[in-house]
């Protein structure tokens, strides 16, 4: 199996943030700051990255899954970002969309 560098370049990052995570809570002062307000955003995506990508990133770092959804309890971050699954149903729509076209234009 061929390891793609970007999986490997994003559990890196998520590994990282894990390790400055430590025992608190959350990355800032210890309450939902600025170091939140820019990464939460990127949960959507989650879902995404792990169906294509085939890993769990919970799996692999439990404890920045458990900041995210600690992030996720508070109803200003839950209600301001996508549901993943509706994330990954359009992605996956699209990429059938472009196979059907490509598929298309080779038969």
């Amino acid at each position: 199996m061929i390891e793609c560098p970007l999986k490997r370049e994003f559990l890196e990052c998520t590994r990282l943030l894990e390790e400055e995570l430590g025992d608190k809570p959350y990355l800032g002062r210890g309450n939902l700051g600025f170091v939140e307000v820019a990464l939460i955003p990127t949960y959507s995506w989650f879902y995404v990255r792990e169906k294509f990508g085939n890993f769990s990133v919970e799996a692999k770092h439990p404890k920045f899954i458990a900041w995210t959804k600690r992030c996720m309890q508070k109803e200003s971050v839950s209600r301001s970002l996508h549901d993943q699954k509706r994330v990954y149903e359009s992605c996956a729509f699209g990429v059938n969309l472009e196979w059907s076209r490509w598929e298309k234009a080779w038969t």
